[in-house]
């Protein structure tokens, strides 16, 4: 009965929702010793149909934030690990149209989450003193010392501490060709390395201020998807039939490449999902056609591709985990 999950980016810990005859539940696997807890269950709620939206583990993996439906109204629950206890963010927050809710990746006391285009920081201990940290916004992003904001209506990018204490800091100085549409999302890797993605439009730009130059283009017009090398040097974008490389930096090793530099990796007639980096950033993972496939992106002379694993069905969802060196994966039988 599971359909999604959700890998705790530090502790090897899987979180799932559930939805049986008797409700909606959240549960946590623990891989190495195979033993699931239950961390919520009730018959109101129902996880999220925004594939966008995931459960988000705390840094320590000892909370966690699930985004719910309750009869057809969207919010967040914020449950915690040892205690069972869960709290109800839209209490919390005395705010509607809640969105893009996020830990602290520094304190696992504090969220932050946006409400009618503001955004906002909360700890969890005296959620009446939350803060307003900036206005009129698209999207955030956190790194592992800043938060970073797309500012509307001019479409640019600006950087403070996490804590918000410090004056914002312009980041960007040139904007996505159409801002009528401001349906942005903003994946940042560090000041220098910024992508843009519209949800609506698929629209994909990069902001790169590379060794050789500052660049601000379009990659795509129908992304559904980017991904950032552990070092920064490479960027990984997908269409829903088609994969690509941008390289960041120079890259002087063989095969060499040139700073932004595009290439395809490879196309299908028909869908490819679950896109994503294996752990040496030199092949791809993916799935199409009910198999779970690997490619390097290395074009010279052949490039290589396998089928790893078939699968009985087409939507489902895999991750490769690097934190155990494994593949995890969702299957459906004949029952």
């Amino acid at each position: 009965g599971i359909e999604r999950f959700f890998i705790s980016p530090h502790k090897n810990l899987v979180a799932f929702p559930q939805q049986n005859e008797s409700g909606f539940a959240v549960k946590v696997l623990d891989p190495k010793t195979s033993k699931t807890e239950q961390i919520f269950s009730s018959p109101e709620y129902s996880f999220t149909n925004d594939e966008k939206e995931n459960i988000e583990w705390t840094p320590e993996a000892n909370r966690l934030i699930i985004p719910v439906l309750k009869e057809g109204e969207k919010n967040y629950l914020i449950a915690t690990m040892d205690t069972k206890e869960v709290l109800d963010l839209n209490t919390l927050a005395q705010a509607n149209n809640l969105s893009h809710v996020r830990w602290d990746p520094k304190n696992k006391d504090l969220l932050f989450y946006m409400s009618d285009g503001n955004l906002y920081r909360m700890d969890l201990g005296s959620p009446e003193n939350k803060k307003l940290v900036a206005q009129h916004i698209a999207s955030y992003d956190l790194s592992s010392k800043a938060l970073f904001y797309f500012r509307l209506p001019e479409g640019i990018v600006y950087k403070t501490s996490l804590d918000a204490g410090d004056t914002p800091q312009q980041i960007t100085t040139s904007a996505p060709e159409n801002m009528s549409d401001y349906s942005y999302q903003i994946i940042v890797y560090d000041d220098d390395r910024i992508v843009f993605l519209n949800n609506k439009s698929h629209f994909l730009y990069i902001y790169n201020k590379g060794q050789e130059d500052v660049y601000f283009q379009k990659l795509s017009e129908n992304a559904f998807g980017s991904q950032f090398s552990d070092d920064g040097k490479k960027l990984l974008y997908w269409t829903d039939r088609e994969i690509f490389a941008y390289f960041v930096r120079k890259w002087e090793e063989q095969p060499a490449r040139n700073e932004n530099e595009k290439m395809s990796i490879t196309c299908f007639s028909d869908q490819i999902k679950n896109v994503q980096w294996t752990r040496d950033y030199e092949h791809v993972l993916f799935t199409n056609n009910k198999k779970i496939k690997l490619i390097e992106i290395d074009n010279r002379d052949h490039r290589n591709m396998m089928d790893v694993l078939a699968l009985n069905d087409s939507d489902s969802a895999v991750i490769n985990n690097f934190t155990d060196g494994k593949i995890y994966y969702i299957d459906k039988n004949n029952e």
